[in-house]
């Protein structure tokens, strides 16, 4: 593909090349197509950076503007077979979501999570998105709460930013039992 060939410019020629678009449709609007799903991509992978950071530091104050006001939050609510002493999660609304974190965050010595960058299907103003989880905790009592787990979300675009409508916790593999060694180190603050 050569510059000059309907190519806005040389350092989008990646874009189109990755998307297998035919050289005859690498217009300036196809471009700026591209550019605003990457832009877009990349906010939605900041809100789930951000519900991340906001979990482990226990910042409540941000947890609460990673929301729409009625937002859902669901964890092990489809895994009939998980283990009886984590029990299945339903929060919806803002007061309900924060009091589940509060809960979490009383309950856990330490509570770390990660999100892999995942499946993001985009339709204007509304996102939907698969990805793997990987979250370690450890109660007071000394167990562990250690975990792999593929997260269901919806999200929505309001007034420029990107909000969970819906955040649903599928368990792939669960350990709730085996205790977890070592020193919790209190974070820093950041």
């Amino acid at each position: 593909m050569a510059w000059g060939k309907g190519v806005c410019c040389p350092a989008f020629l990646h874009i189109a090349e990755e998307k297998n678009m035919p050289e005859e449709r690498n217009t300036p609007e196809d471009m700026t197509s591209a550019l605003r799903r990457l832009l877009d991509e990349n906010a939605i992978l900041d809100v789930m950076a951000r519900f991340d950071d906001a979990i482990i530091r226990r910042d409540v104050e941000t947890f609460r503007t990673l929301w729409v006001e009625d937002g859902i939050w669901e964890i092990g609510q489809f895994n009939p077979a998980h283990v009886q002493d984590v029990q299945p999660l339903h929060a919806q609304g803002i007061e309900q979501l924060v009091a589940a974190l509060e809960l979490f965050n009383r309950m856990n010595e330490f509570f770390f999570r990660t999100t892999l960058r995942g499946v993001i299907t985009l339709d204007g103003d509304h996102a939907i998105v698969r990805s793997p989880t990987t979250e370690y905790a450890r109660r007071h009592d000394g167990h562990g709460y250690n975990n792999v787990a593929l997260y269901q979300d919806e999200l929505v675009r309001r007034n420029g930013t990107w909000l969970f409508v819906a955040r649903r916790y599928h368990y792939v593999w669960i350990d709730s039992v085996s205790p977890i060694a070592g020193n919790a180190v209190e974070l820093p603050p950041l």
